[in-house]
């Protein structure tokens, strides 16, 4: 009784139905992408999170990730494009 998407009679929405359902509403927008499914919209906030400069730790919260590993493991590509970024804020520098 305590989910957060139900049927009008208390049952679970499946998985599939809230997919099917999203690929309709993505069809109707005219969207380019229509294939998305709820993962790839949770993918989606992770990215954009981490890229924002977002702390592993919050973003692992967020997503309620067992460990902070399984985040860094899932974005790593972003992460190592984030640190190239902060490690090259060094050339701001202006000598004195």
């Amino acid at each position: 009784d305590d989910y957060i998407f139900q049927s009008d009679g208390g049952k679970p929405i499946l998985y599939g139905n809230v997919n099917r359902t999203l690929r309709t509403m993505l069809t109707r927008a005219k969207c380019s992408r229509t294939n998305a499914s709820v993962h790839s919209l949770r993918h989606t906030y992770g990215s954009y999170l981490i890229s924002q400069g977002a702390s592993v730790y919050n973003v692992s919260k967020l997503l309620g990730h067992s460990d902070t590993r399984v985040t860094e493991e899932v974005y790593l590509d972003l992460l190592t494009n984030a640190n190239k970024e902060t490690s090259s804020l060094i050339n701001n520098l202006k000598k004195i």
